[in-house]
């Protein structure tokens, strides 16, 4: 049963990747139309980029900082090893030596998440094209990394196997499965997500590791705010 379960997961997972490749593939078209057609990524649009997550991470701490002693535990713990380790946080965002190669932006979804995904057998349909809710429309327009649809993927599988957590908080054997899950589970969607954007090269479609982190890290702090 439990192996079963694991193909279905498997199926799903790079179901995802696939689709949310195709909408990328889809939005990195040239059209005419310059409210879409695709740009490269600049160094300075790389600068702008870094200085806005730096801005916004800082901002999501310091709210963090001056609310954390009403938190019960176990959130009041981790809040406290989050803001000790704000220094080496903040240091992942200095490496601004980084070639940019064939990076492009483009319009993206700009709010992927699994709620985001309407399930069908064994097909999804991604739904709801508004954005992040709190952003500015013209933010929203902005024509940014798809990595940072991926990211928003990768996270909302973290939050699904917290709240599977939340069911059993004290089983250590079901923690190491879920742990286990999510590693796979998003193993799958990025293979089926490298796969989809460039099907000649799918080695090389996968996502540039630095940008990725870059683009972790922003939504990160973007869902922390949005929970305090």
């Amino acid at each position: 049963e439990a192996l079963q379960q694991r193909r279905i997961d498997k199926r799903l997972a790079l179901t995802l990747g696939r689709r949310t490749g195709e909408l990328h593939r889809a939005l990195a078209q040239t059209t005419g139309d310059p409210a879409f057609d695709p740009e490269p990524m600049t160094p300075a649009d790389l600068s702008v980029w870094l200085n806005r997550i730096r801005h916004e991470l800082a901002t999501t701490l310091d709210r963090l900082k001056s609310s954390w002693r009403q938190f019960r535990e176990p959130a009041r713990s981790l809040a406290d090893r989050l803001l000790k380790n704000r220094s080496a946080l903040m240091a992942q965002l200095e490496n601004l030596e980084l070639a940019t190669g064939c990076a492009i932006k483009t319009r993206i979804h700009g709010d992927l998440h699994l709620g985001q995904m309407l399930v069908s057998g064994e097909d999804v349909t991604i739904i709801d094209f508004e954005g992040e809710p709190v952003r500015t429309l013209a933010a929203r327009r902005d024509k940014q990394l798809p990595l940072r649809d991926v990211a928003g993927m990768l996270r909302s599988f973290n939050y699904a196997a917290h709240a599977a957590l939340r069911s059993r908080p004290d089983d250590s054997e079901f923690a190491q499965w879920i742990a286990d899950w999510e590693q796979q589970t998003s193993a799958d969607f990025l293979a089926g997500y490298a796969e989809t954007v460039n099907p000649a090269s799918a080695e090389d479609s996968a996502p540039n590791p630095v940008f990725l982190k870059w683009c972790l890290l922003e939504k990160a702090g973007y869902e922390l705010r949005y929970e305090l």
